[in-house]
């Protein structure tokens, strides 16, 4: 054999056993399925990921609908996320059948991520409207929501929290993030926080002990914002504002790590952004 065909079979090996390595290192997708179902409809989701990892990829989501003896099979996508991963939520399932509403018309909740440590949870809902179904999704951010008690009228309450106090005057650890409760009206998404007392001033108790606790090493920040969000829906807002104003001459609302200002200036600061974000 020549120098140049021993050369090429040399090659041709050293091809076939890094193709070799790269099969090993990158395993082969594993199918998964969820199914939730009720009144009458079953919701199959499938996707694939790898045994190793949920790495993110092409995961090829298809959303199964059967219901009165039809069914029709469709991609999933996402306006917030592409590609998209499956998220499982605390109630064990990433596919669930409801009446949300409480018109005895299921609606079909899908929960999806875009990745990351503290983003994003995009949750779809898929219902039946005039003989085809139709999708809306929202982004919840990190706290993503969960499906609360049935009530009287039959709606299925949303349970979240308000994302867009994530990082604004502390860590994430240290950040406060006031209660948001929304129900499903005809597909719309309504924030019905404020209809909640009982629910508010349990979340305000909380923070406001997570304040007091915190307040000393200078992270409290993040969470007297969550506790003034939270009793402003209540309509305490003079109570607000002399707390705040109590707790900046004390000295306790100092921000650690340059998560934004300290005292009066944050106090200012931290009405603004409630006024802004539809709080006062």
């Amino acid at each position: 054999m020549g120098a140049g065909a021993r050369i090429a079979v040399l090659a041709a090996a050293a091809a076939l056993a890094c193709g070799g390595l790269a099969s090993a290192a990158a395993p082969a997708p594993v199918p998964r399925s969820a199914v939730g179902e009720a009144e009458g409809v079953r919701a199959t989701l499938s996707w694939s990921e790898t045994a190793a990892a949920r790495a993110f990829g092409d995961r090829g989501i298809t959303l199964t609908i059967q219901r009165q003896g039809t069914s029709s099979t469709a991609p999933v996508t996402s306006s917030e996320c592409s590609p998209c991963a499956v998220e499982t939520p605390f109630r064990g399932s990433p596919v669930t059948v409801a009446d949300l509403e409480g018109t005895g018309s299921p609606v079909i909740v899908v929960d999806l991520t875009t990745g990351g440590a503290h983003c994003c949870s995009v949750v779809q809902f898929t219902m039946l409207h005039e003989g085809s179904f139709v999708t809306h999704e929202h982004n919840f951010g990190d706290p993503g929501v969960e499906l609360g008690p049935k009530l009287p009228d039959g709606r299925l309450e949303l349970i979240s929290a308000d994302d867009r106090f994530a990082y604004l005057y502390a860590p994430y650890a240290y950040s406060g993030l006031p209660l948001q409760v929304f129900e499903l009206r005809e597909g719309v998404l309504a924030d019905v926080t404020r209809t909640l007392p009982k629910a508010l001033a349990a979340d305000a108790a909380r923070q406001w002990k997570g304040f007091r606790a915190t307040r000393r090493e200078g992270l409290g920040n993040g969470l007297i914002a969550a506790w003034a969000a939270d009793e402003t829906l209540l309509g305490h807002r003079a109570l607000v504002t002399a707390t705040l104003a109590r707790e900046a001459r004390d000295g306790h609302l100092r921000s650690r790590g340059h998560y934004g200002p300290s005292g009066t200036a944050f106090v200012r600061a931290l009405l603004r952004f409630l006024a802004r974000s539809g709080y006062r």
